[in-house]
Formats: C-alpha cells, sequence, structure tokens
C-alpha cells in the first residue's frame, strides 16, 4: 500500500512538473508569436506611411507646378511649406505608430509573463501536500525568462529604428528628388513665360 502511495506521488509530482514545463514553453511560444507579429505590424505601418507621404510628394509637385503656371506665385516658399508639411507629416505618423506598438508589446509580455508565474505559482501552491522535496521542485525561471524577454525586446526595437530610419530616408529622398523636380518645371514653365512676351515683341 505503502508503494503504491510512493508511485502515486511520484506519478503526480512528475505530472505537475511537466504541467509546469509546458506552460513556460507555451508563454515563450506565445511571446515571440506575439513580438513576431508586432514587428510584422510596425513594417506594414511604417510601409503605409511612407506610401502615403510619397503620394503626398507627388501631390505636392504637381500642386506647385499648377501653382507656378496659374498664379505665377514664388516657387521657392512653395517648396519650402511642401517640404516642411510632409517631413513634419512623416515624423509624426512614424513615431506615434512605433510609440503606440511598444506600449502594446511592453503590456502584453508583461501580462504573458505574470499569468504564466500565476499559473505555475498556483499549481504548486494546490499541490503542497503531494510536492517533491524542494532540490526537486519546478520553479519558474524568472531571471532567465527576463533575460530572454530583455534580449526580445532589444532586437525588437533595433529592427524598429531601422525600419523606421530606412522609412524615413526614403522620404527625404524622396521630397529632395520631387522638390527638385517641381523646381526644373516650374523654372521651365518660367522660363516659357519669360519667353513668349519676348516672341510676341
Amino acid at each position: 500500500m505503502l508503494s503504491c502511495c510512493y508511485v502515486f506521488c511520484c506519478c503526480w509530482c512528475c505530472c505537475c512538473c511537466f504541467v509546469d514545463a509546458v506552460v513556460v514553453v507555451v508563454v515563450v511560444v506565445v511571446v515571440v508569436m506575439v513580438v513576431v507579429v508586432v514587428v510584422v505590424v510596425v513594417i506594414i505601418v511604417v510601409v503605409v506611411v511612407v506610401a502615403v507621404n510619397v503620394v503626398v510628394v507627388v501631390a505636392a509637385v504637381v500642386v506647385v507646378v499648377v501653382v507656378v503656371v496659374v498664379v505665377d506665385v514664388a516657387v521657392v516658399v512653395v517648396v519650402v511649406v511642401v517640404v516642411v508639411v510632409v517631413v513634419v507629416l512623416v515624423l509624426v505618423l512614424v513615431v506615434v505608430s512605433v510609440v503606440v506598438v511598444a506600449v502594446v508589446v511592453v503590456v502584453v509580455v508583461v501580462v504573458i509573463v505574470v499569468v504564466a508565474a500565476v499559473v505555475v505559482d498556483s499549481n504548486a501552491t494546490n499541490n503542497t501536500i503531494l510536492a517533491p522535496p524542494p532540490e526537486q521542485q519546478f520553479e519558474f525561471p524568472f531571471c532567465e525568462f527576463a533575460y530572454f524577454i530583455v534580449v526580445l525586446l532589444v532586437v525588437v526595437v533595433v529592427v524598429i529604428i531601422v525600419v523606421v530610419v530606412v522609412a524615413v530616408a526614403v522620404v527625404v529622398v524622396v521630397v529632395i528628388v520631387g522638390c527638385h523636380g517641381a523646381l526644373a518645371m516650374s523654372g521651365l514653365v518660367l522660363h516659357d513665360n519669360a519667353i513668349e512676351p519676348h516672341n510676341q515683341q
């Protein structure tokens, strides 16, 4: 009878340890999946922001040319205003997107870790009577898991920074090229407008 109880207790403790280990593995997998999804969402958001700003720059170039042709105003002022508006727009959108995503990542990771710790601790508490000796008990690896989370978040931050820098660089290049094209086209228009009265005379 005692041997049966001992075998049952050993099996029960092994099952509890196995459940705790499964919880840790599931938590790690879920955290990795959440981080991957968040990184993909950040990349999509940045790409959309860049695309929107490219469209804005192209539209701004068209507006500059139309304004020069129809109204004949100072081209430099219009181009400077367009550049400032576009750059501020892209910076605000990118920064807001990154901040929101970073906050969501931190909250989700903290909630997952807390839930996992509570599950493991409650499991250990419920099995106190049949628990194995302290040296054989399963303990939630807080230090290792915290190190893993920190490394993962650092990687995510680096990826987001690289994506944002590339996006801002693309927008700046598009703005410069667009302004150069607008100035060139506007110069041609002004040159043609100056030649036509001379030819009429």
